[in-house]
């Protein structure tokens, strides 16, 4: 194996200060219930092979073993303080070790129903429309809704992504997840994507003012995520589109899954408003179920359902 630079390539990997923040949020440790099968036991490894404290000739199989795990959720990078993408870590001893990726699994029936669907959607055209929605009719919605304010899309074909690489080649990429735009934009200006981040749009960028119908008295939830200086200029322009809506703003810094902050419960029970309105999908899953086992009354509605 050709000899590597491993404290260049996973430099890094030496800034994670173990706060554990991945663990609980990681399919593949909530599975395996081991330290080494989440992410920062793969950012650990990466980190042991810039001190040398691991070698491939030696360790190689155990080490194959642990980075197959993980399963590209992104939720890791997402909430690591720190900024670094143990995603993207992962990606790079997958590249070391010449581990191919895997097509994933399609059920037949589904992809005859997206065929049926979204076959006018995949003629090539300058904007590509990436998804994290797995609801068919939500999709065709706001595909009809980009068509009608004259931006038409293709559909990027694999529906949900979350993926920072291959890219297809387009002009323009809207996403209708704030989180996974945020990741893309963040990896853009890192320099590891080669686009202009002018390419990239979160769906209300692109709309008329007309399209975006609210209930008024909400509450738009920005989600948890850590933003660069830039990015977050970038979101300030984003939400320029509701400046003349009666709509507040917040930054609520709560934990993801069943590691959530016990204070996010009673905040949530003293927001006045109504209807929280979310801007990830993910985000929108985690706060309906808390609602739901705290009896909490609040509506919680995923921006990209309000679009019509």
């Amino acid at each position: 194996m050709k000899k590597q630079n491993f404290d260049t390539i996973f430099c890094d990997a030496l800034k994670c200060n173990h706060c554990g923040l991945c663990l609980q949020n990681c399919p593949a440790y909530r599975t395996y219930k081991q330290e080494g099968y989440g992410p920062r036991g793969r950012v650990q490894i990466a980190a042991f092979l810039a001190k040398k404290k691991l070698t491939l000739k030696q360790d190689k199989n155990e080490i194959l073993t642990i980075i197959k795990t993980c399963q590209n959720c992104n939720n890791c990078t997402v909430l690591c303080p720190t900024g670094i993408s143990p995603q993207d870590i992962n990606e790079r001893l997958k590249n070391i070790l010449n581990i191919k990726e895997e097509e994933p699994k399609t059920s037949l029936i589904k992809n005859i129903l997206f065929k049926i669907y979204f076959r006018k959607f995949f003629t090539k055209k300058d904007n590509l429309f990436l998804t994290s929605s797995t609801n068919f009719k939500q999709i065709k919605q706001s595909l009809e809704m980009l068509k009608d304010d004259g931006f038409e899309s293709t559909l990027y074909k694999e529906i949900v992504t979350h993926s920072l690489r291959k890219l297809p080649n387009f002009k323009t990429y809207i996403f209708d997840d704030i989180e996974i735009y945020r990741l893309i934009k963040n990896a853009i200006i890192d320099g590891k994507i080669n686009l202009n981040p002018k390419q990239i749009l979160f769906i209300t960028q692109i709309l008329k003012p007309k399209t975006v119908k609210l209930p008024e008295d909400s509450l738009i939830i920005l989600s948890n995520i850590y933003l660069t200086q830039e990015t977050k200029e970038e979101e300030r322009k984003l939400f320029q589109i509701f400046k003349n809506k009666t709509l507040n703003f917040i930054n609520n810094r709560y934990y993801y899954g069943p590691n959530y902050h016990p204070k996010t419960v009673e905040y949530l029970k003293n927001i006045p408003q109504k209807t929280l309105i979310t801007l990830s999908a993910r985000e929108n899953k985690f706060l309906n179920k808390l609602i739901k086992k705290y009896k909490i009354d609040k509506k919680v509605e995923l921006l990209a359902n309000l679009l019509s």
